[in-house]
């Protein structure tokens, strides 16, 4: 396969670069996962037959968000920009999802796409991640009173969901018993989404310039997972359940806290540190 990259031109009028490869994942992720979100919302009665009639408004929540998303990585990577800043959370949110699906066996007559969505979003993401770190790692670090809030934001949030998982397995850990359902959100929160939450607020409280990177990705992965959860709470019409968008008031406003953190990691950023940021991006070439 060729690696030659594909270029766009930044607004500082840095060229950076996204690798043919990870032009290539990207692609791969939204085409399988557009196709995948459609044909679940278009056909909700495919999963019933493998979920809980209770669990399906966060299915077909889960998928309206996806669609939305891969349409959006779509445009951006048919247009050659790397667009980091959604195409990021949009692939850490796919990877997400569809490692529910693929760890919680919904095997439905796209199970096999499930996988390799999950695949590909995967290999998209760290790719991504592991350029954007590079490149991170000579600019100017978060300051001021957006720095100490972004790192309680993702601080505290690690910290709260940490401890109340672990309270919740707990009581399965001493018994022996089996949770029944979604235990790959335990494990996918526990192992991956709340360390790199702690990681982005360990890193923009030190100052260290990967913070603001890797806050950006958590922030806004954050906030479209937030969104998606509270878009399930009125898609219970759609399942034979009632809509409750009264429950979905929590969701809410930890989706505009994400929100609100995301925009400050950009609004943060002043003309001189934009330059150091097209300075990094030339040295990482």
């Amino acid at each position: 396969m060729s690696t030659n990259p594909i270029t766009h031109t930044a607004p500082s009028g840095v060229t950076i670069e996204l690798s043919r490869p990870e032009a290539v994942l990207r692609t791969a992720t939204a085409l399988i996962a557009a196709i995948c979100s459609a044909a679940g919302l278009i056909d909700p009665g495919q999963y019933r037959a493998v979920v809980s009639p209770a669990v399906l408004p966060g299915a077909l929540g889960q998928d309206a968000t996806a669609l939305a998303l891969a349409l959006l990585l779509l445009v951006a990577t048919a247009r050659h920009r790397s667009a980091d800043r959604f195409a990021l959370p949009a692939l850490a949110f796919l990877a997400y999802g569809y490692g529910i699906y693929a760890i919680e066996r919904t095997v439905t007559v796209w199970y096999v796409a499930y996988l390799a969505a999950l695949a590909c979003a995967t290999w998209a993401l760290v790719l991504g991640v592991a350029r954007g770190l590079r490149v991170a790692a000579g600019t100017e670090p978060l300051a001021g009173a957006r720095r100490v809030m972004v790192a309680a934001l993702c601080g505290l949030t690690s910290l709260a969901f940490s401890v109340a998982w672990v309270s919740a397995l707990t009581p399965y850990a001493r018994s022996g018993r089996q949770p029944t359902e979604l235990w790959s959100i335990y494990l996918m929160d526990l192992c991956f989404v709340m360390p790199a939450l702690a990681t982005a607020a360990w890193w923009t409280w030190r100052r260290d310039p990967r913070g603001r990177a890797l806050g950006t990705l958590m922030t806004g992965l954050g906030a479209v997972m937030m969104a998606s959860l509270s878009l399930a709470e009125v898609c219970g019409p759609l399942a034979g359940l009632p809509a409750e968008p009264l429950a979905a008031l929590p969701t809410l406003v930890l989706t505009a806290a994400f929100a609100t953190g995301w925009v400050l990691l950009r609004h943060g950023e002043t003309h001189d540190q934009s330059k150091s940021r097209a300075r990094a991006v030339l040295a990482a070439r």
